[in-house]
């Protein structure tokens, strides 16, 4: 049995429906994107949070007369494919102390880039509520003292391109498989963090990967997984001073973009170094001093 409307209401009805279907679209990208008034308000907090008056530089900060990518450390580029304009925070070495407020109702949501290494002042944690700031494209957290594992709401970051975590506080924590989850990363810096256990095979499957920097972690053990050889972006592969040992699989030798490559310090590496190395014409650093390895 099927029934009939008259053409007029049934007009009228799909009119009532798009209407809803806009609504309900305006309401997601307003609940998405973040206006000028919204990125003060964030930037403000983040000032607040990290002892602004203490910065070493800090032109133009709180001065809502000026635009925001006047305040020092600010830029901002507009997509034109999602037509929103993403905001960078570059503040290196400028004497930041306090917390990022990753989850302290810190909206900015246009976050793409957030690079504030050298600041040995910024304490705390990485929240679960960094999965909030979607569109994080560059993470540098480097040489400060943030501490703990890596939660898991980071993994969600599907547009992260970069993950710089070199020299936090990981301590007893090891590398999970949750990372193999972050198909975007071009970049992964967790040298010197102190992880421990084995490398999950699922690392390998971040087949965009350029730069993997795993040195300095002596408590790293096992076998390099042969799941490396999916890898056939990654240029630069820094293995040095881990805990790694067993025969290195062939197919590392066999990767076509590798230009450096350092696996030095690593006592319990062995076997010999295939002659495929000599088909790497990139290859322009390779490091073998004080392994067990041989060959050319």
């Amino acid at each position: 049995m099927s029934l009939k409307f008259p053409k007029k209401n049934l007009a009228i009805a799909v009119f009532i429906v798009l209407v809803q279907l806009c609504h309900n679209s305006e309401a997601i990208t307003n609940s998405s994107t973040c206006n000028q008034s919204c990125v003060y308000d964030a930037l403000s907090i983040f000032y607040n949070s990290t002892n602004g008056e203490q910065w070493k530089t800090s032109d133009g900060w709180l001065d809502r007369s000026l635009p925001a990518k006047k305040w020092f450390g600010i830029s901002e580029f507009f997509d034109m494919k999602t037509s929103m304009t993403y905001y960078s925070i570059f503040l290196p070495n400028n004497g930041l102390n306090g917390t990022i407020p990753f989850g302290h109702n810190w909206t900015f949501p246009n976050l793409a880039t957030l690079v504030v290494p050298n600041n040995p002042g910024i304490v705390g944690t990485i929240p679960d509520s960094i999965s909030e700031y979607s569109f994080l494209k560059k993470i540098n957290l480097r040489e400060t003292n943030i501490i703990g594992s890596v939660p898991t709401g980071f993994f969600s970051l599907s547009h992260l391109e970069i993950a710089d975590l070199k020299s936090l506080d990981m301590t007893g924590h090891n590398i999970v498989p949750e990372w193999g989850l972050m198909t975007s990363l071009k970049e992964l810096h967790l040298q010197g963090t102190n992880v421990i256990g084995g490398l999950p095979v699922e690392l390998f499957n971040l087949l965009n990967l350029e730069e993997l920097n795993l040195s300095n972690n002596p408590n790293i053990e096992g076998t390099l997984p042969s799941e490396i050889g999916n890898l056939k972006q990654l240029k630069v592969a820094r293995l040095d001073r881990t805990g790694l040992a067993g025969i290195i699989p062939s197919v590392f030798f066999e990767l076509p973009a590798l230009e450096k490559i350092n696996l030095s310090r690593n006592k319990n590496l062995l076997g010999s170094i295939p002659d495929t190395i000599n088909r790497l014409n990139m290859l322009r650093e390779f490091n073998i001093e004080y392994c067990s390895l041989t060959g050319t």
